[in-house]
């Protein structure tokens, strides 16, 4: 399962939204038999979405990085 991005309004967000949008993904992927994820991009900083995988077994295998340059 591919898991892409998702959002929530500034004003919604902090209560529990996406932990419903998650809850109904893994309920839906349980029932029919998907065993592995892929999530998209996250920021290593973004510590509310890399919590969110706390009751999950992660494994990281891909890093992904932005460099600027002032030219």
């Amino acid at each position: 399962m591919d898991m892409y991005l998702i959002a929530v309004k500034p004003e919604h967000q902090s209560k529990g939204v996406n932990g419903l949008i998650l809850a109904e993904g893994v309920r839906t992927s349980v029932k029919y038999g998907v065993r592995y994820a892929e999530t998209g991009p996250e920021l290593e900083t973004n510590t509310k979405v890399i919590s969110q995988w706390k009751g999950f077994e992660v494994r990281q295998h891909r890093r992904r990085r932005c460099f600027t340059i002032d030219l």
